[in-house]
């Protein structure tokens, strides 16, 4: 976010958004890659719910800002993930965590927004003029006090939510994907199931059912991707698939978004922050697809991140807009003429930034739109589909070749 005049201070990002530190974890990328939906299930969940516990000392110390930030990103990262990888997973366990998410990331929603807006007022005050100095002290302080009402309140959720029992059914959930995407081996190569008898080799059972998977996909005119069940060993190309669906329906409805042409207006603003929210969902879904995106993958996470980047400092500035407004408010009606006078030149001054932001919004999203955006997430899903297919249609007709099975002489 730029600086009004008078305002300097040194660059927003190094001073809300630190990308060092001992205790950091990266919450994103990394993903290694993955065979089956199982497995990536497998990878995210554990990555994610690392994230939160390595942060979550700091998150209750209340010191460091960003414990609760980066706690907070785990805790949606992780809804995110389960929600699209939903329909492979045991729906029980997936009942019995999802909840328990949900209650710690509007827990740490309240702590998080006002975090934001006292490092904001702080760059503000570096070289304000004294009078400024007050004005900002002014809603500085009872910034303050919202926040330890709202640390106590996300202390008293934390212990509802009970966080080692949640953490305890995460660590139980990893397991029951484990198990479920490893099915029971037998000496000699072969394995058991429950739809072959025992004994049949593994190769012979795969090039059957990727047979008739394969008819029924030709059947209804969609993308053969090999074995489609809805079970953690299915194929990863089906997550990637799926992920392709609802990415390709978000991106059009975040380029396609109605944003009234007035800028300034309660209703931009709430165009555009519909807009921030579907883009942060959208960019959570192509990062767990990304090993198999590629190139084109990391392409699409960069430009979503500059999106997100244009729309999350403006939206920051929207709440501290407010509060400048609750601030001027609250001094007029208690006769503190001077204090409101010089809130207002504050409040000005914020407001020509603000329109700065909200126009760079607006061209961020007709870039997105003049480089037709949905056609290359279309694409990128097309190219990850297509690679994945190779193996599997190559598996299919040599009649099996898996590494352990006995495969044709």
């Amino acid at each position: 976010m730029r600086a009004g005049r008078g305002e300097k201070g040194p660059p927003r990002r190094a001073a809300t958004r630190p990308r060092t530190g001992s205790r950091r974890t990266k919450s994103r990328g990394d993903l290694a890659p993955a065979a089956t939906v199982g497995a990536r299930a497998v990878d995210v969940v554990t990555r994610q719910a690392g994230i939160m516990r390595a942060n979550l000392a700091a998150a209750v110390d209340g010191r460091d800002p960003e414990g609760v930030h980066d706690m907070r990103v785990a805790s949606r990262r992780l809804r995110a993930s389960l929600a699209l990888l939903g329909a492979w997973l045991p729906a029980g366990e997936l009942d019995r965590v999802e909840p328990g998410l949900r209650s710690v990331t509007r827990a740490l929603g309240d702590v998080r927004e006002i975090d934001v807006n006292r490092s904001l007022l702080a760059r503000l005050r570096v070289r304000a003029t004294p009078a400024r100095a007050i004005a900002i002290e002014d809603v500085d302080a009872r910034l303050a006090r919202r926040l330890r009402r709202a640390r106590a309140r996300m202390l008293a959720r934390f212990a509802r939510v009970d966080l080692d029992r949640l953490d305890a059914r995460l660590a139980r959930f990893v397991g029951h994907l484990r198990v479920a995407a490893t099915p029971p081996a037998t000496p000699a190569g072969r394995t058991t199931s429950p739809d072959r008898a025992p004994g049949v080799p593994v190769a012979d059972e795969r090039a059957r059912a990727l047979a008739s998977a394969g008819a029924a996909i030709e059947a209804a005119g969609a993308p053969d991707v090999g074995l489609s069940a809805r079970h953690p060993e299915a194929p990863i190309a089906e997550l990637v698939r799926e992920a392709g669906d609802r990415a390709e329906a978000a991106a059009r409805a975040i380029a396609c978004h109605p944003v009234p042409e007035e800028t300034g207006t309660p209703e931009a603003h709430e165009a555009i922050h519909r807009v921030r929210i579907a883009t942060k969902k959208l960019r959570y879904l192509v990062e767990i697809v990304a090993p198999e995106l590629g190139a084109s993958g990391s392409a699409l996470v960069k430009r979503l991140r500059r999106l997100q980047d244009h729309l999350g400092e403006f939206h920051d500035d929207v709440v501290l807009d407010a509060e400048f407004a609750e601030a001027i408010r609250r001094a007029a009606n208690r006769g503190r003429r001077l204090l409101a006078t010089e809130l207002r030149r504050l409040r000005r001054a914020r407001q020509r930034v603000l329109v700065r932001e909200e126009q760079a919004v607006r061209d961020a999203l007709a870039d997105l739109r003049a480089g037709d955006f949905e056609a290359a997430i279309r694409a990128a899903f097309a190219s990850a589909l297509e690679s994945s297919l190779a193996p599997a249609a190559e598996e299919a007709t040599s009649g099996g070749g898996l590494a352990g099975d006995a495969g044709p002489a």
